[in-house]
């Protein structure tokens, strides 16, 4: 069975959308330092792009 989808608050979907319209590849410590503000976890920061 495959993992539920992750639901994204208003917030953490407005900060996602404007990195990645910052910049189209996150470096892994970017990547951790945005999952982090914003209570998420790395791989579900990486599967949002």
């Amino acid at each position: 069975p495959r993992r539920a989808r992750t639901a994204f608050t208003y917030e953490q979907l407005v900060a996602l959308e404007n990195k990645f319209k910052q910049t189209r590849y996150l470096s892994v410590c970017e990547r951790l330092n945005l999952a982090l503000s914003l209570n998420l976890t790395e791989t579900q920061v990486n599967n949002f792009h």
